[in-house]
């Protein structure tokens, strides 16, 4: 996997072709990260001991063989030469990650189509009289996670396949990514659930704090909220950038 890139223009969103291995430093000082920890003074931190424990609950007695015969396919694995080009790895993968953001940015956007996912709107009408619930945010920002998920699993995909095609030494490592990927899918996502969940307990600190007589602290939720959305793609992009870096070492 690749070292973490904070969100920023796509003209300005380089490889780091010198570190294509990602630290736990690089993890636990990501944007997503500070800006939970940040809204809910909550202590989401990610330490060595704390990493190594997790990795090992993670694998299981099967995820250990599924492992061990892909490491010993490798040397079987038949290479199939593809004509593609390091630079048209990255076309790809940057243009999705443009779409990514695009999509999330147009969805806080009032005036946008009204197709596809849409910020929920509070009537002015309804400030006084009808207690403001986070469930229709939380509903929001699950249906923009299961759109990321489709997405990124598709370009990663993509890429892979791409990868793979440059040299027998991709191709291997590509096999042993794809692996990787569906031993850790579940796991990922049950952790990346809990961001609602931690946006929530910001969402209520505000509404007490500001009160709902106003809307001044929900238009501060919705910017924290956008952020956070921004930050988990660049997090769920991490394996996928880690590809096309190493097919340009």
């Amino acid at each position: 996997m690749a070292a973490f890139f904070l969100l920023g223009p796509v003209s300005t969103y380089k490889f780091n072709m010198s570190q294509a291995t990602p630290t736990l430093s690089s993890l636990s000082s990501s944007r997503l990260v500070s800006l939970l920890t940040e809204m809910t003074s909550a202590k989401v931190t990610v330490s060595g001991r704390h990493f190594s424990e997790k990795l090992g609950s993670f694998l299981d007695m099967s995820d250990s063989i599924t492992l061990s015969e892909a490491h010993a396919s490798l040397s079987r694995l038949s290479y199939e030469p593809l004509l593609t080009e390091v630079a048209d790895i990255q076309d790809v993968f940057l243009h999705a990650r443009r779409d990514m953001v695009a999509s999330v940015t147009r969805s806080f956007s009032p005036g946008s189509s009204p197709l596809g996912i849409k910020l929920p709107i509070r009537e002015n009408n309804n400030l006084a009289d009808k207690p403001l619930s986070f469930s229709p945010y939380h509903r929001f920002y699950a249906a923009h996670q299961r759109d990321l998920d489709i997405k990124v699993s598709s370009l990663h995909c993509q890429i892979r396949d791409m990868v793979a095609g440059i040299s027998p030494g991709m191709a291997q490592l590509s096999l042993l990514d794809k692996v990787l990927t569906e031993t850790f899918v579940s796991r990922t996502r049950k952790f990346l659930n809990t961001v609602p969940r931690l946006l929530g307990v910001h969402f209520e600190n505000l509404a007490q704090a500001e009160g709902e007589s106003t809307d001044a602290w929900l238009d501060q939720f919705c910017g924290d909220m956008k952020a956070v959305l921004l930050a988990e793609i660049e997090v769920r992009l991490m394996p996928v950038l880690g590809l096309v870096e190493s097919a340009a070492n």
